[in-house]
């Protein structure tokens, strides 16, 4: 046990260095250092670590995009691997690296050894790579800091959660869990997972009621806002100074902390020193009251319409295009200085005053870019170009009635990149006021800022429009809202799914025995082997095969599996008896202008008259649409660019069958899915494009069997490698004709007795 006061007092003696770990720490008590200790261990967190209020959230769809984007799909229980994937997510040096994938792969090989299988192994792994990317690499990055980076987390945590603190601890953080609401989560770890050592608060008593990290930040914010001003001639150093007389901004120092009653308060009643324009630069993180929130935020604009003329950007800024770049006048520069003096010529106003404010922030913004990131002057150009791209797009709305109505911009969803945060910043350091509304708790900010004033709520509501129309503000009830978060706990990592709770699936072709595919084809795909789920993302496991002859020549048998997998689901199954698929193939030249740099474009399609499918719900399109664009990159029919056959391909996968339509429509990816049998008895080959079909189909999550008694070459002819498995089962039987599948075959060779009472086989 350790003395709070001797530990964090320096911050430097905390931990060594980097190189040696860091400490891991819990304080469950509250004494009368308490405060102090957690107000500096935060101070240091967001200057260099991490502030984790309300511990790691699940990975969103989003994160685990990027994952799959970036990392290798296998996954190994392999040092080397973990290593490789981390260092694709952060910049930290090989030694850090080393010591965190060494206690990641040993936090694994324990779950590993609970019997835990490879398929949920890689889940966790997946959640590790994505915490580490968005919640712990900025902590273990290169930093010229002299103390450790430092993580405030809350507790309450869970097991996985506790592994990845620990492994930032083995990589050199120092982490601090705040035990406001009790230990019981420590205290269920195994003993060999209780790595985190307990702060001995003397004469400490339990936190107060209600007490949470939110009120850390809320004391830091309070400090930081009463200094909040800073000077008209700031060329980016964030240093705060007082409110000055001599036409400086006074930004955040003056608001309630009811961000929208401030921004609606009349700009020229904000204070009384003169000559200082009062701004307010706020983030609003979540939902106070998520039943209302929609419906307040619609009032709140109406009446700040009333008098101002607000700028709303909602799901982010579209980059900037060729003739808007082209437009910006720029040359060849020596330094950073150079640079910035010589583009902030681009930015232009009537008013010279304003144009002075505006090129002023405009500097100062990229004096932080090159403070942060280095003189690298190719990268810095373009930051530059663009960042005055948004400005000149954005000007004349924000600023061209700017004596009569205060520019007001709100950025609904939060800041998308790189890019808009830095536009966001240079608006922030202009005479205007700036909102950030995230109201989805599970989206990504990228403004990161220390001028930025922050409000903190706990509720979560997804919402991609702003409203600006009364009809926009669509509300829930406490009774919708309560059956979504009833949604969230019962069908999250539950192994338990709500109908169609899934709309982008990958399908996986298993290689079975011939044995197994009647117990594979009745069983629904969440329980077939190497089903799994990754955020919004369902593996789903199918069959491709063709089965070749009939077994010990038991023509009534083999006819009676057939009636089996046929009148299993008869509803999702299609049948083909030799016939072609597809009887008119058409022409495909309109398919030629679907493609750009190689590659589907999915708008094209939608837009084109030829599409068919503008019927089907939208998820249900772009889940086709997606799967088409990945099934002409993987290159699985032989010969595929020769003669434009990918425009064949393109064609054949726009022009299925209202039947085929019909299964696609109503799959369930958790569930039943749609199935195909193909029955050849004769010696005609099925053609490429019904092959093509066929094998499409299976990409969409089709069951698809070729029965083929002769044991004449099939689809097979087309495909590459690993498309479809080929199962040898008996004798070649030929000029065969298919039967009544709708009934039972009777078996001649029983007898009357057995026909009756016995069971077949």
């Amino acid at each position: 046990m350790v003395m709070a006061m001797d530990i964090f007092i320096p911050p430097e003696l905390l931990a060594g260095s980097p190189q040696t770990g860091g400490h891991f720490l819990r304080i469950n008590k509250y004494g009368a250092d308490t405060e102090e200790l957690l107000l500096r261990f935060f101070e240091l967190a967001v200057k260099h670590g991490a502030f984790l209020e309300k511990g790691m959230a699940n990975p969103t769809a989003g994160d685990i995009a990027y994952f799959e984007s970036s990392c290798a799909v296998d996954f190994r229980l392999d040092k080397g691997f973990i290593k490789a994937s981390a260092r694709k997510f952060s910049t930290a040096p090989d030694s850090v690296l080393d010591r965190l994938s060494d206690s990641l792969f040993q936090s694994l090989s324990r779950l590993k050894g609970e019997g835990k299988n490879d398929s949920i192994l890689k889940n966790i792994f997946i959640k590790f790579m994505c915490w580490l990317r968005r919640d712990i690499a900025r902590a273990i990055a290169p930093s010229k800091e002299k103390y450790p980076p430092k993580i405030l987390c809350k507790g309450g945590l869970s097991r996985h959660e506790m592994m990845m603190l620990t492994a930032a601890a083995a990589a050199g953080c120092d982490v601090l869990i705040a035990e406001y609401d009790g230990s019981a989560y420590f205290d269920k770890l195994p003993d060999g997972e209780k790595t985190a050592e307990l702060i001995n608060v003397t004469g400490g008593s339990d936190f107060p009621s209600g007490f949470t990290l939110s009120d850390i930040r809320k004391k830091a914010d309070e400090m930081r806002r009463r200094a909040a001003v800073i000077s008209s001639g700031n060329t980016g150093n964030t240093t705060l100074t007082p409110a000055s007389k001599n036409g400086g901004y006074c930004v955040n120092a003056w608001i309630s902390g009811d961000i929208f009653s401030d921004i609606l308060t009349d700009p020229a009643k904000r204070g009384n020193e003169p000559d200082t324009v009062y701004t307010c630069y706020a983030r609003i993180n979540g939902a106070e009251n998520k039943t209302t929130y929609l419906g307040d935020l619609y009032k709140f604009y109406i009446t700040l319409k009333e008098t101002r003329e607000p700028v709303i950007i909602e799901n982010g800024i579209t980059p900037p295009s060729n003739e808007e770049i082209s437009a910006i006048s720029r040359g060849n520069y020596r330094t950073p200085a150079d640079m910035i003096t010589a583009l902030s010529a681009n930015i232009v106003h009537s008013d010279i005053k304003l144009q002075s404010k505006l090129r002023s922030a405009f500097a100062a913004v990229m004096d932080m870019y090159f403070a942060e990131n280095g003189n690298d002057m190719r990268k810095g150009i373009s930051k530059a170009v663009f960042l005055l791209c948004f400005l000149k797009r954005y000007q004349g709305a924000l600023f061209g009635s700017y004596r009569t109505k205060f520019p007001c911009l709100i950025i609904f969803g939060g800041c998308k990149s790189g890019g808009e945060a830095m536009f966001v910043k240079m608006i922030a350091r202009c005479p205007a006021d700036v909102l950030i509304l995230r109201p989805d708790l599970n989206g990504k900010c990228e403004l990161s800022d220390n001028m930025l004033y922050e409000r903190n709520f706990t509720e979560s509501l997804p919402a991609e429009k702003f409203p600006k129309e009364n009809g926009d503000a669509s509300m829930g009830t406490v009774a919708y809202y309560a059956e979504r978060e009833l949604d969230t706990m019962m069908y999250t990592d539950t192994g338990i799914y709500r109908s169609h709770q899934y709309s982008k699936a990958n399908s996986v072709v298993l290689r079975t025995m011939y044995e197994e595919i009647p117990l594979l084809w009745n069983t629904e795909l969440k329980y077939r082997p190497n089903f799994s789920t990754s955020g919004d993302m369902v593996n789903i496991p199918v069959i491709m095969a063709k089965i070749s002859g009939v077994k010990d020549k038991d023509l009534p048998r083999y006819w009676n599996e057939l009636h089996d997998l046929i009148s299993a689901y008869p509803e999702s199954t299609l049948v083909f008896k030799g016939e072609p698929i597809i009887t008119e193939d058409g022409s495909c030249e309109y398919a030629v202008g679907l493609m750009r740099n190689g590659r589907l474009n999915k708008s094209a399609v939608k837009a084109h008259k030829n599409y068919h499918y503008g019927f089907l719900k939208e998820e249900t399109q772009d889940y086709i649409l997606d799967k088409l664009s990945a099934f002409l990159e993987a290159n699985v029919i032989k010969d595929r660019k020769s003669g434009g056959l990918e425009y064949r391909i393109i064609h054949i996968a726009l022009n299925m069958g209202s039947d085929m339509l019909r299964l696609i429509q109503k799959f369930d990816f958790t569930s039943v899915n749609p199935k195909i049998v193909y029955i050849s008895t004769g010696e005609n080959i099925i053609s490429r494009s019904d092959s093509i079909l066929l094998a499409f189909l299976s990409r969409l999550g089709f069951d698809v069997i070729f029965y083929i008694p002769t044991g004449y070459q099939s689809a097979e002819k087309y495909y590459t490698d690993g498309v479809m498995n080929c199962l040898e089962t008996g004798e070649y039987m030929f000029d065969l004709t298919v039967p009544d599948l709708s009934k039972r075959i009777a078996d001649p060779k029983k007898s009357i007795f057995k026909r009756i009472f016995g069971k077949e086989k």
